[in-house]
């Protein structure tokens, strides 16, 4: 969708997502369409290098660094909640205008920071 919003995301790459020598973008727009989503506040991690950001720009306040998740370590174990020093703390923006409650029913904060990707603030 040309007029997507994909903000307080984390993109995180686990592996080479191209064929060949050519490198692949965690999101892709096709300027073609004249596209004007709006793409800002979201933390990229490729520990493999192997991808880039984004075509088209990550935004100003966009973030390259890893998240610094609890442990995603072991497949029986995951804690996708972010360690007290990950950069995606306080890093996103408020989104209240569209989500005034979290998937458990819980009331998001109307005023302050988000963090990006988190499941919860």
């Amino acid at each position: 969708d040309p007029s997507s919003i994909i903000e307080n995301n984390i993109l995180y790459c686990t592996g080479r997502a191209s064929v060949g020598t050519t490198t692949s973008f965690m999101i892709e727009f096709d300027h073609g369409r004249n596209s004007s989503a709006l793409v800002d506040h979201n933390l990229y991690y490729d520990p493999t290098n192997s991808m880039k950001t984004v075509e088209g720009g990550k935004g100003p306040h966009g973030i390259e660094s890893n998240p610094l998740f609890k442990n995603i370590g072991t497949p029986t174990q995951f804690d996708l909640s972010l360690k007290s020093n990950s950069p995606a703390i306080n890093a996103g923006i408020n989104l209240s205008n569209y989500f005034n409650t979290d998937i458990n029913r819980n009331i998001r904060p109307q005023k302050g920071e988000w963090d990006i990707g988190a499941y919860s603030h």
